[in-house]
């Protein structure tokens, strides 16, 4: 899709990403900008990311989530918002490094996740979360 076109239409959409890793962080940065969405707050494990949506009240549309973080992991975090309904209407989309069967199917486990992705986030990674919408 056209660059200029993918900048209008998505804009306004709102990205929390959780991940601890500052290589993935930039890569993933770079991708959601070059799809126009520059609307993201990064957070480095899911302690934080349960904190800043508590505190801010706000609703992401979508939720960019490592499993393997220091403090508190991705599927503890999922727990976690199911337990408050934190992150009810957000489209959870898990990004990791992580091959384990068990953590794919645990995260499918939760309804709002919509899909398990390898590291790192491409531009095609991208406009294939924003079909979504």
């Amino acid at each position: 899709m056209n660059p200029k076109i993918l900048k209008n239409l998505y804009a306004h959409l709102k990205v929390l990403l959780v991940e601890d890793d500052e290589v993935a962080n930039y890569l993933s940065l770079n991708a959601l900008e070059s799809c126009g969405i520059t609307n993201v707050h990064v957070t480095q494990n899911g302690k934080e990311a349960i904190n800043f949506l508590e505190q801010e009240k706000i609703t992401p549309d979508i939720i960019l989530l490592d499993l393997n973080m220091p403090i508190m992991g991705g599927l503890e975090f999922l727990q976690k918002c199911h337990e408050r309904d934190t992150c009810i209407e957000s489209r959870i989309f898990i990004l990791t490094s992580s091959i384990r069967p068990e953590d794919k199917i645990k995260a499918r486990e939760f309804d709002n996740v919509k899909d398990y992705l390898e590291k790192p986030l491409t531009d095609e990674k991208v406009e294939n979360i924003l079909s979504n919408f």
